[in-house]
């Protein structure tokens, strides 16, 4: 991403950030979804790289979870595949060598599996699914959210089941402000 795709995005006293607001927040609620729990403590690094924003365009986030069990995230608005950059930024970017670089690793003592883009899953570095490519998370977002409210529930991820998540976002700023393993409540 060269440009922020709006203004406020550019301004991190309005963001707070950059690229953990915008895409962080979703990658953490994946995380705590798939470890059935909230982390222990949160330690992040982020930097940036771009002159267009003033917020984080690279983040490294390691949660603990206890007895051992972690996940480490790492983003990047740099990352991908341009011929040219009319910022002069060629040099810091890192190049993919293949057409996704959207990734989620689940590793543990049965081997590996990897979601690529939302719609191939492997295991072992074998390809065992991929689904249609029709919609993109945040569309399966917002159907649930309308589903809710037509059927008048409590939408799979409403106000109570995002604390938690708010909670690893707050530390992990706090994390960054002071550059130490914060314990979480």
């Amino acid at each position: 991403m060269d440009k922020p795709a709006t203004d406020w995005w550019k301004d991190e006293a309005k963001i707070g950030g950059f690229i953990i607001p915008l895409w962080g927040d979703h990658i953490l609620d994946y995380i705590l979804w798939a470890y059935g729990e909230a982390p222990q403590t949160v330690y992040a690094q982020g930097h940036s790289n771009n002159p267009n924003w003033s917020g984080e365009d690279e983040v490294a986030i390691s949660l603990g979870f206890g007895d051992g069990r972690m996940a480490n995230v790492l983003m990047s608005f740099n990352a991908g595949r341009r011929p040219t950059d009319e910022d002069g930024l060629t040099g810091k970017r890192i190049w993919s060598t293949q057409n996704s670089i959207y990734d989620r690793y689940l590793i543990g003592s049965n081997g590996m599996m990897q979601l690529k883009d939302e719609y191939e899953l492997w295991q072992n570095g074998e390809k065992i699914d991929e689904c249609e490519r029709s919609n993109d998370n945040f569309t399966w977002r917002l159907e649930e959210f309308a589903d809710a409210i037509r059927e008048k529930r409590r939408p799979l991820a409403g106000g109570r089941e995002i604390l938690s998540v708010m909670n690893v976002m707050d530390g992990r700023f706090e994390s960054m402000r002071t550059k130490q393993v914060i314990t979480l409540k």
